[in-house]
């Protein structure tokens, strides 16, 4: 059984977690081995001083920001202390099989980054087959570290199938990050598996410990509400 913290993004995407709240969240996750802590922006300042490597997202949870506001939005991030960046793709691009805009907008990002990772989310539950391809052939073009399964606030989470297809059509160079719905440490293991490196979770003491999440150590609601992380 691998050690699943060194595999978790420990995930607080609640816009009203107090500072406080952010803080203890960080603390817990750094102390417990997790990978990373993925949070919005605006909550960076409160926890770059515990050490734990900090994701930011971006145009979360829809994609549909601007491409130089994503850009502005990533270097913002890496300017003041995030070590990786988690940005929705555009998702109407990639329905509407538009490699090129698609591949533009995410390529943005990546520059913007200045050499620290980039997930890029694909959403897989609202893509096609085609459109699923597609995603793929664009994050590994685009020089993104991580394709990514979900949001979390999608129509569904990560599935073995998702994450399976992903390390078909993927490059080895390019890793998978599976989020929402993911709370217990079988699961999490499957996913490994089945070829994620990264994992996003919110009740991330659940999967460490195979306890069933709880208010004492869970996130706030909005982030393990139904279709969230």
């Amino acid at each position: 059984m691998p050690d699943l913290a060194h595999f978790l993004d420990a995930t607080l995407l609640d816009g009203t977690a107090s500072r406080e709240q952010v803080r203890a969240f960080a603390l817990d996750a750094h102390g417990a081995g997790c990978a990373a802590v993925c949070v919005h922006a605006a909550q960076l300042e409160a926890i770059t001083d515990i050490g734990i490597p900090i994701a930011i997202v971006v145009a979360f949870p829809h994609g549909a920001d601007t491409t130089s506001a994503k850009a502005a939005a990533t270097a913002d991030a890496i300017a003041a202390g995030a070590a990786e960046i988690d940005v929705v793709m555009r998702l109407d691009a990639l329905l509407a099989g538009d490699h090129a805009t698609a591949l533009a907008d995410l390529k943005a990002v990546v520059s913007a980054a200045d050499g620290h990772p980039v997930k890029a989310i694909i959403e897989t539950g609202v893509l096609s087959d085609d459109a699923f391809t597609v995603a793929c052939e664009v994050v590994a073009q685009s020089g993104a570290a991580f394709a990514k399964t979900s949001t979390g606030r999608g129509p569904r989470g990560a599935s073995l199938q998702d994450v399976e297809r992903m390390r078909e059509l993927l490059p080895a160079s390019v890793a998978i990050k599976a989020s929402g719905g993911i709370r217990t440490p079988e699961f999490a293991e499957q996913l490994i598996a089945a070829g994620a490196t990264r994992l996003g979770v919110s009740s991330w003491r659940a999967i460490v410990t195979g306890e069933a999440a709880s208010p004492a150590n869970a996130a706030p609601a909005e982030a393990v509400a139904p279709g969230a992380y």
